[in-house]
Parts: structure tokens; sequence; C-alpha cells
């Protein structure tokens, strides 16, 4: 995701200048060659204490970038829109014929809550909310899935289907994600000698093998700037729907919608046990849906939804995390 905000530029904060957030880090997913793709406060009985927690920094502290007008607020209609890092917003505004963009932070144990470029609907009185994050999932755990993309384009869509799997242990830092469309191919996960990791992308059918070493464990997990929204049904399964979004502040932009379906899940007793699990109820992934729309310019779209088909938590096959031979030196 390319930031919007190229430079940085210099707000005042509590009488001292201070740098605004820069870029925010675009979630990662990570489901097969994708890393996949898992109360609002107190009860108005203390009026004022509750408004004095949950006002704009602003009211107390002002806020006010000293470059007027501003490149963010330019690119699109008035109105309030969140930072990059949801640590506070942006008040679009005119004034004497030029926009001028007026930021203000988020008090402690809330942030913005219109996401990363819509507006922030006219209901929401206080973009600065509360907030709640995502439920973690299984550190070790296999799943397979099923995938359905449809891409459309002025020439039409075309509709793409293939599955996969995955498998994660966050206790030794490894990972393999399969994924069958059209071929075989398979990205492995594994410490590396140092204090970052190998990644290994095998395709089966050549017996090729391109490895490389990177920083970072790419986790699945849902990203922590996710938003809960609710409760949907799918089918007969009332789930969870965690949720993000981005671009729409103007409508020559791109926009994003992901989201994700968690659900109470009950294993038959003897299956479970046979794969080393506990009996009982998991808290589980049931759909991660993607949507994107580039925009009146590009005039194309992509809809994935990622169905998981069996996910058994806590359960992994260690020996299916060793790279096959043609991989080695």
């Amino acid at each position: 995701m390319t930031p919007l905000l190229a430079r940085t530029k210099v707000s005042v904060w509590n009488g001292k200048k201070s740098p605004r957030p820069s870029s925010y880090c675009p979630f990662h997913f990570s489901l097969a060659t994708m890393n996949m793709l898992l109360s609002f406060v107190l009860v108005c009985c203390v009026l004022h204490a509750v408004s004095c927690l949950f006002v704009p920094t602003r009211m107390r502290n002002s806020v006010v970038n000293l470059e007027e007008p501003n490149e963010f607020c330019d690119e699109g209609p008035p109105g309030r829109y969140c930072l990059e890092d949801l640590s506070g917003w942006h008040d679009c505004h005119v004034e004497q014929g030029e926009m001028v963009d007026t930021i203000y932070y988020c008090p402690s144990n809330t942030r913005c809550a219109c996401f990363y470029g819509p507006p922030c609907p006219g209901s929401l009185e206080n973009p600065c909310q509360p907030f709640r994050l995502p439920p973690p999932i299984q550190p070790k755990f296999t799943a397979a899935y099923s995938a359905r993309e449809i891409l459309c384009s002025p020439m039409g869509c075309n509709t793409f289907t293939y599955y996969g799997g995955e498998m994660q242990s966050l206790v030794e830092n490894k990972k393999r994600d399969d994924v069958h469309k059209g071929d075989f191919r398979s990205t492995f996960i594994l410490p590396g000698n140092g204090s970052g990791y190998m990644e290994y992308e095998v395709l089966w059918k050549n017996e090729d093998c391109q490895k490389k070493e990177i920083k970072d464990f790419p986790e699945t997990s849902i990203p922590s700037y996710f938003s809960y929204n609710g409760h949907v049904k799918l089918d007969s399964i009332l789930c969870d729907q965690w949720i993000w979004k981005t671009g729409g502040h103007n409508i020559g932009q791109p926009t994003t919608f992901t989201a994700y379906y968690m659900y109470n899940k009950t294993y038959p007793d003897k299956r479970y046990r046979e794969f080393g699990g506990a009996n009982g109820i998991e808290y589980v992934p049931l759909l991660l849906q993607m949507d994107s729309n580039s925009g009146p310019v590009g005039k194309t779209s992509i809809r994935l939804n990622i169905t998981i088909t069996e996910f058994l938590p806590r359960v992994v096959n260690e020996t299916l995390f060793e790279v096959p031979s043609f991989c080695l030196p």
C-alpha cells in the first residue's frame, strides 16, 4: 500500500513539536501464496467523566498542522479521516477559501474508528472510540481451504478456483503454505542460521527451489487494526466479523474491504483425539473475504473468498516442515 503521505510533517502536541506518524504498515495475509488471507465503555451514569475521557485531544491540547493547505486534505472533500496508524484523525475543512488540516490525537485506550481512507460518518460524534483487539489464532494449527477469485474489467469477468493448505507453529517459528492452482507450489518459512528466516519457494513439478532470507516471520493472524463488526450468519453458522477498509478518500481512489469470519466450532471427540488435540469448542476461522476496486481509472475489481474447509488447532505434522532434498545444498 503506497502511503498517501510521503513526507513527514510537523504538528504541535502539548506545546512540543513532534513528527507525524509515518506510513502505516499494511496488513499481511498468509494463506497459501498470500499470508492468510483471524464494549463500548461505561454506562452513562457518570456522564461528565465519560465525556472527559473520550473527547479528542484537541479539546484540551491543540494539534494543528503547520503546513496549510495540506496535501492529504487536498486529495479529497472536507471531512474527518483517520491517520494511517489510527492514533488520531484529520479534520479537513475550508478556511478563507483554502483547505486546512487540523489533526486531533486520540486519548489512551482509544483509536480512530473510521479505518484508513473512508470519511468518518456524520453520525459518529467522536472518531476516537474504545476498541477491541482481534482474537489470536492458535499458535499451532493445520488448515485446508478452497478459494474462489473473480476478476472483472471492462472486457468482462473471469472466475478462478483453487485450493491449498497451511501449517504454522509459532513455537518453532515454522510455516508451510501449499497451493494447487494449475500446478502444485509450496512455500516454507524456517528459522535461519542467524536472527532471520529462510523462505523456500518450491515448484514440485520441475523440482525448482528458490530461496532467500527474510527478516520477519509472516505470522498468520488477524491484524491488530481490524475492527469488530458484530455477528454475521453464513449459511447456518453464526460468526464474528472482523473488518478493515482502505481508500475512498475521493471517488478516484482504489478501495479495499477485507473481512475475517470467526466462529465457535465443536470438534468430534474421536477424530480430534486422533490428531492430538483436546476435546471441546475452539474459536476458529471460517472465511476470509477480500474485495478490491481500482476505481474509475483502472475499472477493475477483484473479489476473493477463501473458505476454511478444515482447521485443526494445536496440530502439526513436523515432518511436513522439511524442505525437499533438491532445495538442500
